[in-house]
């Protein structure tokens, strides 16, 4: 399956097909072991990246994909790709994650998993990039705009405020806070949400945080 995805890259109704039975077989645990191992990350990135206006297909790359992350193996794997000089495959999916949350405003299931997908990349506590990437891409922006969006959907509301936790936590080691290149810290989430009047701008009292 995941050969298909690679030999055809441009052939939507394959890729549909592909990415439907890979989201299916994703949910057994030695499936997910033998996909990571032939860079089933990746090869969901490129679909996502390819047809970014699929919504069913940005659907089950981007599930297919949360499955893969999910499993504890995908850390190790990023690890080993990080001393071989490769690029993440956590840090990979930020651009089309990033991408789908933009194209797919008014979707609330996209909305869901990219926000997840969020909270999980912004969770890695090494010394990947995702969650410079994702701040510095406007993730915490886009985030809020789904909060908005969707107050009803319960689902949304806690991996979205699980996306902003992550974004803001600071790192073990956190960088300068003058850096502006580092969104990872509080600061500077806060600096980037600020202008959605969410309430986070210094100063603010705990009614407009809680809001």
């Amino acid at each position: 399956l995941l050969t298909a995805t690679r030999t055809f890259p441009t052939d939507l109704p394959l890729l549909g097909n592909a990415c439907g039975a890979l989201s299916v077989l994703a949910d057994e645990p030695a499936n997910r072991l033998a996909m990571l191992k032939l860079r089933g990350m990746s090869a969901m990135c490129a679909v996502l990246h390819s047809f970014p206006h699929e919504a069913a297909l940005q659907k089950n790359g981007l599930r297919t994909w949360l499955k893969l992350m999910s499993d504890e193996v995908s850390a190790r794997l990023a690890a080993e790709a990080r001393r071989k000089n490769m690029l993440d495959p956590r840090e990979e999916a930020c651009a089309p994650i990033l991408a789908a949350m933009r194209a797919y405003t008014l979707d609330s299931d996209l909305q869901f998993m990219a926000s997840w997908a969020t909270w999980l990349l912004a969770s890695c506590e090494d010394e990947g990039q995702a969650r410079r990437l994702l701040g510095k891409g406007g993730a915490g922006e886009m985030v809020v705009m789904a909060l908005r969006s969707f107050p009803d959907k319960r689902d949304l509301q806690y991996v979205g405020c699980g996306a902003l936790l992550a974004l803001g936590k600071p790192r073990q080691a956190p960088q300068d806070s003058k850096n502006t290149n580092d969104l990872s810290c509080p600061q500077l989430i806060t600096a980037a949400l600020g202008p959605l009047g969410c309430g986070w701008g210094a100063g603010d009292g705990g009614a407009n945080e809680a809001q």
